[in-house]
């Protein structure tokens, strides 16, 4: 027997779940050669906006970038040397035209003499009219070589030039992300290293110093803690007693005399 009265009647449903962010920022390794992890921060800690939370190895890079920016300066001496051996070239090239012209002006002037001359000696000057043109003739064809020689040579230290001047800026590229900052203040988290073999069914264990990541590699998160979720999960006998939008009374291991609202 039970006596009757009038109340309201509860139905509770009780689950367990996980407390989580409703926005993270995930941390990726850039896209960088061979990027292996030498400082990463503390799982759990608080980091400010700005704060380094990753960095990677920039040895090898930096090295790289001393060497071609060593290339260059080399570069900028060749080119120095090649343009002084060319000034040479062509003051040279200038005195023999100078020369050839001369020559092929007097050969003119006594072949000119021809009328007064002996027919013997008019033809000996009108075959040194010939042979002094024809020379000039070689001097602007060595001329006009010289110059094609001498741009194709500045060309191509040019083009070597460019290249290592690209390769130096690649590198700096390389060595500005070398280092990853919180974009956001929050807590960090390391995430699993899903290339380290653990033992058979268990989670992969977090990043940790040393690891070599890969480019895209999800390194670590930082939830933005100003709004949370619970995900739960709810048998199915129980589901049918919920209804949306009701509300929720949600406690915390962490901190159990504290009842949240959800």
């Amino acid at each position: 027997v039970a006596r009757v009265r009038t109340g309201e009647f509860i139905i509770s449903v009780k689950t367990r779940g996980e407390v989580r962010s409703s926005r993270s920022v995930i941390l990726s390794a850039p896209q960088i050669p061979d990027p292996r992890i030498v400082m990463l921060a503390e799982s759990g800690k608080p980091v400010r906006k700005g704060e380094t939370v990753i960095e990677f190895d920039a040895a090898q890079q930096e090295q790289f970038y001393l060497d071609r920016a060593t290339s260059v300066r080399t570069v900028d001496k060749e080119v120095v040397q090649m343009k002084a051996s060319h000034r040479i070239t062509q003051e040279m090239d200038s005195m023999n035209l100078m020369t050839a012209t001369y020559n092929v002006d007097r050969a003119k002037l006594e072949a000119s003499k021809a009328e007064i001359l002996s027919e013997i000696e008019g033809k000996k000057n009108r075959i040194d009219v010939t042979t002094a043109e024809g020379d000039l003739q070689q001097v602007n064809v060595t001329i006009k070589a010289h110059k094609t020689t001498q741009q194709a040579d500045l060309d191509r230290l040019d083009s070597k030039r460019d290249k290592t001047l690209r390769d130096v800026e690649r590198v700096k590229g390389y060595l500005a992300r070398m280092k990853i900052v919180a974009p956001i203040d929050g807590i960090v988290n390391i995430l699993p290293n899903t290339r380290t073999a653990g033992s058979f069914g268990s989670t992969p264990p977090p990043f940790k110093e040393g690891d070599r990541a890969w480019t895209g590699a999800a390194i670590a998160e930082i939830p933005d803690l100003s709004e949370m979720r619970v995900e739960l999960k709810l048998d199915e006998v129980d589901r049918g007693k919920l209804q949306l939008g009701q509300r929720l009374r949600v406690r915390v291991d962490a901190i159990p005399e504290v009842e949240l609202g959800a």
